[in-house]
Parts: C-alpha cells; sequence; structure tokens
C-alpha cells in the first residue's frame, strides 16, 4: 500500500520550497524598476523581460544577476551569446562577473547550437530539463537567468512543453528568476508561452521612446503609482538608469512617433575602392551620412568621426589587418565614438572577436538583414564607446612543454589533465583546441 501521508508531505515540502514566501520582495537590481514598484519584485518568482532589438534586455538581465554576486549568493546564467559577449554585456552594464565565475558563484551555460533541433525531436522537453538540473549540480542558484528563453520554444509542440517544463524546474529551484523573450507577446496570443505567462509575477516590456527608453509592466505593478510606461536610458558601464527626467512615469501619446536617428550622422569609412551602394542605401534610411576612404580617415587629421555620431567601417577580407589597426587607434581616442565594422561575406568567428578586442562595439554583416542591421546598428550608437579594453587577450600560440630529452613528446592522461588545469588557472587563458592523433596501421 502507497504511504500517502508520507507522499503528501514530500509534495507539501517541495512545494513550499519551490514557492517560498510569496509576500517577500528583493531587489531586482534595475534601480529605477524598484523605485517603480516599492523596492523590488517577488522572490522565488519568474519575471519576465519582451522587448525588440537593442531596448535593454541583456544589461537588465546582467543588472539583475549583480545583486546576487553583490551578496555574495549563487547564480546561474544561460544563454545564447558567445563567451567574449557575455563579458563584453556584462562590463557595459558594469556587472563585474569574472570573479564569480572563477570561484563558481556564476555558472555560466550556452545553448548549443543544436538544442532546438534536439529539444524538438526529443521524446519529452523534460530530458533537456533533466540535463539542465544536472549541469547546475549543486549549485542552488538564489537567481537564474536565461537570455532568450526563445530556444525552448523548439519542443516541437503547439502548446510550448519546453516551456512549461522550464517553469517547473525554475520553481522546483526557489530561485528567482528572470526570462528575457525579443519582441512584444501582448500583441498576439501565442499559447505556447502560457507555462511562462501565466506563473510570472512580473511581465513588462521594453520599448523604445522619445529618443529614450521606456519600461511598461504589464503584471506586477500592483505597487507602482498610475500613470504610462516608466522612462529610463542606457549608460556604458552603469546600464540602465533614470532617464534624464529622473524616471518618472509619463504616458506617450498614442500612435507618437519616435525621435528619428535623421538627426544623427555616420561617418562611413570604406576599406573597398568604393563604398557599397547596397550598405550606403540601407544606412541611409535612417542616417545623414558622410563618406570616405578608410585611408582618407586618419586619426590627427581632423575628426575621423566627420562631426558624426558613430564611425561605421566597411571592410573586406584582404582588409581586415588594417581595419583592426585602425578600430584600435580610433578606440583609445580620447572621446572616441562608437565603432562600428560592417562586412559583405561570412566572418570568421576569430575574425569577429580580434575585431572586438581591437575596440569595436559591433560587427555587423549584410546576410542578417537590413531590419536587424539598423537595429543593432542604433542600439550600439545608443550605448556609445566602452573607453576600455575589456580584457587583454594573448593571441600567442600555445606550445606543448618538454616533456623527454628536451623534446615535446606525447602526454598521458594524467600529465594532460594537469597541464589543462594549470592553463585554465590562468584569468583569460588562450583559446585552445584539443586534437588526437592515432598512429595508423
Amino acid at each position: 500500500m502507497v504511504d500517502l501521508t508520507a507522499h503528501t508531505t514530500d509534495v507539501m515540502v517541495e512545494l513550499n520550497r519551490g514557492t517560498g514566501n510569496t509576500s517577500s520582495t528583493i531587489r531586482s537590481g534595475i534601480a529605477v524598476l524598484d523605485s517603480h514598484v516599492g523596492g523590488g519584485i517577488a522572490t522565488g518568482r519568474i519575471h519576465l523581460v519582451t522587448g525588440g532589438v537593442g531596448t535593454g534586455k541583456t544589461t537588465a538581465a546582467f543588472q539583475f544577476l549583480r545583486v546576487a554576486i553583490e551578496r555574495g549568493e549563487s547564480a546561474a546564467l544561460l544563454t545564447s551569446s558567445r563567451p567574449s559577449d557575455v563579458r563584453a554585456g556584462a562590463a557595459f552594464a558594469g556587472v563585474p562577473i569574472d570573479a564569480a565565475l572563477r570561484e563558481g558563484r556564476l555558472v555560466a551555460l550556452r545553448f548549443r547550437p543544436a538544442f532546438t533541433s534536439r529539444l524538438a525531436n526529443a521524446a519529452s522537453p523534460r530530458s533537456a530539463i533533466d540535463d539542465l538540473r544536472r549541469m547546475l549540480g549543486a549549485l542552488a542558484p538564489t537567481r537564474v537567468v536565461i537570455d532568450p528563453v526563445l530556444p525552448f520554444l523548439g519542443d516541437g509542440s503547439a502548446m510550448g512543453d519546453g516551456l512549461t517544463a522550464l517553469a517547473d524546474l525554475l520553481e522546483e529551484l526557489g530561485a528567482t528568476s528572470l526570462l528575457t523573450c525579443p519582441g512584444d507577446i501582448a500583441q498576439g496570443i501565442d499559447r505556447r508561452f502560457d507555462g511562462i505567462t501565466e506563473r510570472a509575477a512580473t511581465v513588462m516590456h521594453l520599448t523604445r521612446s522619445g529618443g529614450g527608453f521606456a519600461l511598461s509592466l504589464l503584471r506586477g505593478g500592483a505597487n507602482a503609482p498610475p500613470g504610462g510606461a516608466l522612462r529610463f536610458a542606457i549608460a556604458p558601464r552603469a546600464g540602465i538608469i533614470a532617464a534624464p527626467d529622473g524616471g518618472r512615469a509619463a504616458r506617450e501619446p498614442q500612435g507618437a512617433a519616435t525621435t528619428s536617428p535623421k538627426s544623427r550622422r555616420l561617418a562611413l569609412l570604406h576599406a573597398t575602392d568604393t563604398a557599397a551602394p547596397e550598405i550606403m542605401e540601407i544606412l541611409k534610411r535612417d542616417y545623414a551620412l558622410s563618406v570616405s576612404p578608410l585611408a582618407a580617415g586618419r586619426l590627427g587629421e581632423g575628426d575621423p568621426g566627420g562631426g558624426g555620431s558613430a564611425i561605421v567601417i566597411e571592410t573586406h577580407h584582404g582588409a581586415l589587418e588594417a581595419t583592426r589597426s585602425f578600430v584600435r587607434s580610433a578606440a583609445a581616442a580620447d572621446g572616441a565614438l562608437p565603432i562600428i565594422v560592417i562586412v559583405r561575406f561570412n566572418l570568421r568567428s576569430i575574425d569577429r572577436a580580434r575585431l572586438l578586442r581591437a575596440g569595436a562595439d559591433e560587427v555587423l554583416a549584410t546576410d542578417m538583414g537590413p531590419t536587424e542591421l539598423l537595429q543593432r546598428l542604433s542600439a550600439a550608437v545608443a550605448r556609445g564607446h566602452l573607453q576600455q579594453s575589456l580584457i587583454q587577450y594573448s593571441e600567442r600560440p600555445l606550445v606543448q612543454a618538454d616533456v623527454s630529452g628536451g623534446r615535446p613528446g606525447p602526454l598521458d592522461g594524467a600529465a594532460f589533465a594537469s597541464a589543462l588545469a594549470a592553463h585554465v588557472a590562468h584569468d583569460h587563458p588562450t583559446q585552445y583546441t584539443v586534437v588526437s592523433l592515432a598512429p595508423g596501421r
């Protein structure tokens, strides 16, 4: 016979652990939001942030993590971004994540490219959720960020079973969670989000508004004063801050148009013989341009930005080194403008990383489509230039140490594990590839 009393007690313990005290609140880390809703958001609950590209979703996510980092608590980040982009985003938001990563207080996980297809082909989305549970191990994070949550929609179901299973895990962990999603789910009924939205304590939407940004509370604003959207700004090394008007709530007129970027100018420097007409056509949709060859935009010979609000460099394979050299010089100049590189080809990840390390604020490609390109360009211009280099990476190759007779040789398992541990113990170790070789027969 099944002991129903014991079974029920176990269930209630898990339920209590998952929900915690629903009346308590905790700082979100986004000061303008916390002050607006009376001090903080519900602890141990799910909070959803939606918005278009460049509206501050990822910045909000990093500021949410900062509270756990400052309090010495554990946290988890699940992202689709590259490690270099994660560090760049954290630095832009003014969030020190490196120490937390080294000490194991912050676990950062990245979706594999095949995650969505594997989730769709799985017998149950809970297998992927179980993998996530195992990877978190004994961390027991107090805060969890998933940026973005869209890969969990790839479970192949019309009702979003992947998101529902994810919500179950988050409640089981009892962590305060922040999930981001591009777009605006309030504009249409997408039942796949029910597993998240029905259990979310806060649903907020970020938009561009009046030359700045605005946050609308779709749910969770019971403690907020009456009014419309909460206005905010985004600043380098500070993240989301109060708008110049103090961040007070303000209603936007219905159908009000945002400030057009046409009032700003871009300096387009082309490493090609002439600027590509298709790139100029895209940029002219939103910006006035001053166009000149890259060689003519030398520092010390006037303003390389040409009085514009950002420098855009169109480059090609044969000019990557010259482009990187110019970016490095322009990024080190006093009062440097945002620097955006645009290419018309498939750029290798290492080349993109090198441009970013040199000081570029964004690297774009025309194959992403005009709308996305302009959105990401606008976001980079709004962020401004990150004045200091984030991480000084070494470009030197890794050379195997001598093992016998003054000559490199193969390592056994223990020696390889020891060498690997010594390498990754350093801050920002160089990236490498492990190649296994076996003698032919």
